[in-house]
């Protein structure tokens, strides 16, 4: 699980470089494997939305959103309270 972890931290911040470079589709490939490794990390989704959003794609933008309000949710109903 560290080991998960750690591979997700490493591609979330090499998915941030690309977007600070301007290389959405590299970056947004990084983010489809960091969610996948780790689905609870919010700033991915949060990120990916984002890009979907520059890239006028609406619906699965209004998708990493709703994943991003569930888990900012869940997160405050569970740790917040």
């Amino acid at each position: 699980r560290a080991r998960r972890r750690r591979e997700a931290d490493l591609r979330l911040a090499r998915a941030r470089s690309r977007v600070a470079l301007s290389h959405a589709a590299e970056a947004g490939a990084d983010l489809d494997q960091v969610v996948a490794l780790d689905p609870k990390r919010v700033d991915a989704y949060e990120l990916r939305a984002g890009l979907r959003r520059a890239a006028n794609e609406a619906a699965p933008a209004a998708e990493d959103q709703a994943r991003v309000e569930l888990l900012r949710r869940g997160y405050i109903d569970i740790y917040e309270k």
